[in-house]
């Protein structure tokens, strides 16, 4: 397998070539995957810049993170967005006033909980297990129940999704062995739910190389694809499909584990 270039490598050659906008279109793609890259304050570039580590991968120069704002100015941002904003401007309006909703800042000098549970249960309109918990002023986590183990999700405090992680429970609990029959065994799939799943959640190489920003051509992008460690490929359909997601019912998520496997 041939050796990946380093997001900082990568940078500074589209800086070289294109310069500081370029830089920051792609650090806007990869950052959909990477929690590592966030905008922080760069001197040397004189503004807000993409950062790996506090490392601006403009310029290479050392950068300070952005203070977060108060929540009062999130929610005016929050309401603008509503107010004056088109069909998606508005659906991120209200996710953030959904997502500052659910917690509370605590008052200077008081001390409370960090973590506070807000919901727990089956969810019926996603057929799925839950719970979500309030992270204070640092967002909050969202854990799903799924067939192989756990979707854990993080949101910002503007309701965005930073980071998504799976934990199988062949991980948590590898001697046990179970020869009751399971609702995700194979055998019990139709070949109508496979191909349900397939239409809904497979993208074409030409598609996930453009949200992910990687070169269009197998041999360049492969690789790359793979070690983002969300996607694997489906050689007879010609298409990738995520390992999980957050989105996925039960019985998605037991499809998913089996496509990837055959």
């Amino acid at each position: 397998m041939k050796k990946l270039k380093h997001i900082t490598e990568v940078c500074k050659e589209i800086y070289e070539k294109k310069g500081f906008s370029a830089v920051c279109d792609y650090a806007n793609k990869m950052m959909k995957n990477c929690f590592d890259i966030q905008y922080e304050t760069c001197k040397a570039c004189d503004t807000e810049a993409p950062a790996w580590n506090h490392i601006c991968l403009a310029c290479g120069q050392t950068t300070t993170p952005i203070p977060l704002p108060l929540p009062e100015q999130l929610r005016a941002e929050a309401q603008e967005l509503i107010d004056l904003g088109d069909s998606r401007e508005k659906a991120q309006g209200y996710g953030m006033m959904k997502v500052l909703d659910a917690f509370k800042v605590p008052q200077k000098g008081t001390r409370v909980n960090y973590f506070d549970v807000k919901s727990q249960g089956w969810n019926s309109g996603l057929e799925r297990e839950e719970i979500q918990v309030n992270c204070g002023e640092n967002g909050i986590l969202m854990i799903v129940k799924t067939d192989e183990g756990f979707v854990v999700d993080a949101f910002d405090i503007g309701g965005n999704n930073i980071n998504t992680m799976c934990v199988w429970e062949d991980d948590i609990n590898p001697l046990v062995d179970d020869d009751e029959e399971e609702s995700g065994a194979p055998e019990n799939f139709s070949d109508i739910e496979i191909e349900e799943f397939k239409e809904n959640w497979g993208q074409s190489h030409g598609e996930i190389t453009s949200e992910l920003g990687f070169p269009l051509s197998h041999s360049k992008s492969d690789d790359l694809i793979i070690a983002t460690g969300n996607y694997f490929w489906d050689e007879k359909d010609k298409k990738w499909y995520n390992k999980c997601a957050s989105m996925f019912t039960e019985r998605e998520q037991a499809i998913a584990n089996y496509l990837r496997l055959i």
